[in-house]
């Protein structure tokens, strides 16, 4: 209930998955910006930093209230609050048009891949302080920020005000990543990952009940049914192999909110955005950026449902 202290396993449980929706947002903020959507992936940020405030609130206050869509009031002014003002102002939404009539132009991609990277950084740093690991469900390993280590805002290579300081080395390529840089997000790392080929799909298309026509087109253009009609067996590509991860995502979602996958699919979706659209129409019409969504979306649901459970 609103104002009222949550159990420490709540608390633990809504940190975690406020950072995993944190950087669903920004990993996606990322395939936009590579495909110079640059205005929607600021949008993405902005929608990251939010989780993010909300991690340092519910660390701060002990309290976390789930039906808060509210803009949280960073606590204090330390060093992790104020770089993450920095981001939040940094995709801040601007108006489409200027003052003449005509059209804003684009934010530049290289400025907002440096914003994105900067989330990134002070999204593991939060992981690290709270025992968070992204690649799993598991609540944080602890509610209060871990105090054992220097803040990297006071690094030469981090932000240094609310102004958004430019790192030196974010945008360096991954050759040229320096030793000292901070491990990798999932979104980073390589795309090939032991299991993951045609017969690992094709298993949970046959248990999700999709029809290999339609399987396929979760896969993009260029696959199609042998010419006996059967189900290929293929090579993914990388774009295909993250697909696959993504539905995998979304598998242990469902499995966690106690949802048969078949049924799921094919039923009408009435929140926003998806407007009753199903599923598996919308993952074939949108791809992965679709898919993701959807997952951001099991994942707020199971978020409210563990909460619900205390």
């Amino acid at each position: 209930m609103p104002g009222q202290e949550n159990a420490p396993l709540t608390l633990r449980r809504a940190i975690g998955n406020l950072l995993r929706l944190a950087e669903a947002d920004l990993r996606d903020a990322q395939v936009l910006a590579e495909n110079d959507a640059t205005s929607n992936a600021l949008m993405l940020v902005g929608s990251a930093a939010a989780w993010m405030g909300r991690v340092l609130t519910v660390s701060a206050t002990g309290r976390y209230e789930a039906e808060d869509n509210s803009a949280p009031d960073l606590p204090g002014s330390g060093p992790m609050a104020v770089r993450l003002r920095g981001i939040a102002e940094e995709s801040a939404p601007q108006p489409r048009l200027l003052e003449d009539g005509s059209l804003r132009r684009a934010p530049a991609s290289k400025g907002v891949c440096g914003t994105i990277e900067r989330g990134r950084t002070l999204l593991l740093e939060l992981c690290r302080k709270l025992d968070v690991d992204l690649q799993s469900r598991r609540p944080a390993g602890r509610t209060a920020l871990r105090q054992d280590e220097p803040s990297e805002g006071g690094s030469s290579r981090e932000v240094a005000s609310s102004k958004g300081t430019r790192r030196p080395d974010s945008t360096a390529s991954p050759r040229e990543r320096p030793r000292d840089a901070p491990p990798r997000t999932p979104a980073e790392q390589p795309r090939r990952v032991p299991g993951l080929t045609s017969k690992t799909f094709w298993d949970l298309m046959n248990r999700w009940k999709v029809p290999d026509d339609r399987a396929l087109g979760l896969l993009g253009k260029g696959r199609g049914l042998t010419a006996e009609g059967r189900q290929p067996r293929f090579k993914l590509s990388p774009a295909e192999a993250d697909m696959l991860l993504a539905l995998q995502n979304i598998d242990a979602s469902l499995t966690a909110l106690a949802q048969e996958p078949c049924r799921w699919v094919a039923t009408p979706l009435p929140a926003a955005p998806f407007r009753r659209s199903k599923p598996l129409d919308w993952m074939i019409r949108r791809g992965l950026v679709g898919v993701r969504e959807l997952s951001q979306h099991l994942l707020q649901a199971t978020l409210a449902a563990s909460v619900r459970l205390e």
